[in-house]
């Protein structure tokens, strides 16, 4: 059995060349590239477009105006909604709110009562409404129809 070399011979100098020789054309080339990044983000960047003349259009369409109009009349119903689920940390064991989700709804009747869409509430803990005004609420949940998806 034979023992390994306890004193490896040295590269050739030809491997010791091509080595330097090659990491010398990589520094280059990486100097090369980074001199002329600036040329090919702008070869690569979208050009500028053109002004085109706006024209102004006419009056509104009768049904644009009804869509305006239902706008106007319902956006105070408007409400938006943040949910947030209870979790319990693994480790620690302390309880913490994560957010789970946002949507939409709308005030239902005067009691203030919100319908939304039921994926929205879904898994959640608790609800907190954000009336058009700016107004936060906590909301409890009234009732649910996932086959529906309302809420």
């Amino acid at each position: 059995m034979a023992y390994p070399d306890p004193y490896p011979q040295r590269p050739a100098p030809d491997q010791f060349v091509r080595r330097w020789l090659f990491i010398t054309t990589c520094v280059a080339a990486l100097m090369l590239f980074w001199q002329f990044l600036p040329a090919i983000e702008a070869w690569f960047s979208p050009r500028e477009a053109a002004e085109r003349t706006v024209t102004p259009r006419g009056d509104l369409a009768a049904d644009e105006k009804a869509t305006i109009e239902l706008f106007e009349k319902s956006r105070a119903s408007v409400v938006y909604i943040t949910t947030a689920q209870l979790v319990r940390d693994v480790w620690t064991r302390n309880v913490f709110s994560v957010p789970r989700g946002t949507g939409s709804g709308f005030i239902w009747d005067d009691a203030g009562h919100v319908v939304t869409n039921f994926h929205v509430i879904q898994g959640a803990s608790e609800a907190t409404v954000k009336l058009a005004d700016g107004r936060d609420y906590r909301a409890a949940l009234v009732g649910a129809s996932p086959a529906h998806d309302i809420a």
